[in-house]
């Protein structure tokens, strides 16, 4: 049988290609605009807002440690909170590190199946964690579409923020399908073992009991992250409305969840200049504050590397798993 374990080549040079694109991405961004402008907000910005920024961004990541547990728990695969919590942080931790937004998902299953989660289950219930906050931005998005109307003058752009949401749910009803598909299509490799997964999806996402808090988890998930840009809009005295900011920077994480640059780098930047624009922000001012963002995502995520090197030194014999 042919091996399918992945091309060490290949790996790299996508993971050099993300790269190249955050680059690529930020270095336009930074040659199209003042960099004093840039340097002046990101000096204007009270230390305050720094420790309030990381501390809502570590509150989320408790919150994605809950969403994680829900699923695991619904999909029929527990795992302790306890031992949840910290492979989170991990996760988060090689989310920011690696040329992927997704690295850490793989850190997550490698760590869920050490547990003695079987290695289908380990992967289904990370996918459909992520699949679920997917859904929560697509709903996050659509709704502030509607709540900043006309703000919005390009009509193209508004009716392609609001078509997320039926999108997403025509995806999630999709995923609930896939073992009822014909037989032929079914044969499909990418198709083969969807059987679990779907059956899976349909415990979530159909099912009240677990779908409503799941949901509420994800939307209070994004609404810390958009808190997080929020505070340092209030410290420089910007005038942003909450609503308003949540309503943008939801578009803008969807946008970031595309897997094509180094963690989300650069493509972030380009959607918050792009985006905030219709908040009445500056480039200059949008570009600073993703900027200032994506240092405390690094910073929140640090409690994940400290986990990580615990692990690495414990002694065998009480080691946490690797």
């Amino acid at each position: 049988m042919q091996s399918t374990s992945p091309n060490p080549l290949k790996q790299r040079l996508f993971a050099l290609l993300k790269l190249a694109v955050s680059v690529g991405l930020l270095a336009l961004l930074l040659r199209s605009m003042d960099l004093a402008t840039v340097a002046g907000v990101l000096g204007r910005m009270p230390l305050w807002t720094i420790p309030a920024g990381i501390l809502l961004l570590v509150i989320q990541t408790v919150i994605l440690s809950l969403r994680w547990w829900l699923v695991m728990a619904a999909i029929e695969a527990p795992i302790p909170f306890g031992k949840v919590l910290p492979i989170t942080f991990v996760g988060m931790f090689f989310n920011q590190v690696l040329p992927t937004s997704f690295g850490g998902d793989a850190v997550r299953i490698w760590q869920a199946y050490r547990l003695g989660i079987d290695g289908e289950a380990a992967v289904v219930g990370v996918l459909l964690e992520r699949l679920s906050g997917l859904f929560g931005l697509a709903v996050l998005t659509a709704l502030g579409a509607g709540y900043l109307g006309s703000e919005i003058d390009n009509q193209t752009l508004r009716l392609g923020l609001l078509a997320t949401l039926p999108a997403a749910v025509a995806g999630v009803l999709a995923l609930t399908a896939l073992d009822r598909l014909p037989a032929r299509w079914r044969r499909i490799s990418v198709l083969e073992k969807a059987t679990r997964l779907a059956r899976d999806s349909r415990r979530l996402f159909l099912a009240p009991a677990t779908a409503l808090p799941l949901l509420l988890l994800s939307l209070l998930s994004h609404a810390l992250a958009a808190a997080a840009i929020y505070v340092f809009a209030e410290g420089l005295q910007l005038g942003l409305p909450f609503l308003s900011c949540m309503a943008l920077f939801s578009a803008v994480i969807l946008v970031t969840a595309i897997p094509i640059s180094f963690a989300g780098w650069g493509l972030r930047e380009g959607a918050m200049v792009a985006l905030f624009a219709f908040a009445g922000l500056g480039a200059g001012t949008a570009l600073a504050l993703s900027l200032a963002f994506g240092a405390l995502l690094l910073a929140a995520s640090l409690p994940g590397c400290a986990i990580w090197l615990a692990w690495r030194h414990a002694p065998r014999a009480g080691a946490a798993p690797r």
